[in-house]
């Protein structure tokens, strides 16, 4: 596929998207069974995470942040071509369980990761890219999105164990306005009639 054919086919999904609600509560998991499985994540720096995204092509200036970990539960079953958000559809077994948990509420899920915000720490405005509708659950601390909706703020707490669908085609930041740590799941997944 042709560069303007993928930016033509990425701008009409962002479209569609935006059609989508901003934010939406889906349900909850147990959060403490999701801090069972936090000793299998790996260490991610941040410069591996600005790496990734440089390699493909996201543009973020997180020079203010610490650290911003991420750990993958999810793995793409390729690496080569670069993988596209819906090739990290393969679970690492110590996953498995609570991948199962979560799809049980939600559906299919890829691109699962863990993510690490430090305390009194923000994720700046940005916009994901458009290859997956979007959801987080907070596992441990809390933290605040908000969106900016056609200038308007829109912003939601989120506390441990609730799953958030996030229309992340809008401009949005998180905000842990908390002293402690920030861990949460990220992921994919396919939404559906009930959003």
């Amino acid at each position: 596929m042709s560069n303007s054919n993928s930016i033509y086919t990425n701008r009409k999904t962002i479209q569609l998207r935006k059609d989508n609600p901003v934010v939406r509560f889906l349900g909850t998991v147990d959060p403490d069974k999701c801090l069972d499985y936090i000793v299998h994540a790996k260490d991610w720096g941040l410069q591996d995470t600005l790496q990734l995204r440089t390699n493909n092509g996201i543009d973020y200036d997180v020079s203010k942040l610490q650290s911003y970990n991420h750990s993958n539960i999810h793995s793409p079953y390729t690496t080569n071509p670069e993988p596209e958000t819906t090739d990290y559809n393969c679970v690492y077994p110590e996953y498995q369980s609570l991948v199962n948990d979560i799809e049980s509420t939600i559906g299919n899920t890829y691109r699962m990761r863990w993510a690490k915000l430090n305390g009194g720490e923000v994720l700046d405005w940005h916009m994901d890219p458009p290859t997956g509708d979007r959801f987080i659950i907070v596992v441990r601390g809390s933290h605040e999105v908000q969106l900016d909706v056609k200038g308007k703020i829109v912003s939601q707490q989120m506390g441990p164990g609730e799953i958030w669908y996030i229309n992340s085609n809008w401009y949005h930041r998180v905000i842990n306005n908390s002293l402690d740590d920030r861990y949460a799941i990220l992921g994919c997944f396919d939404i559906n009639s009930s959003i």
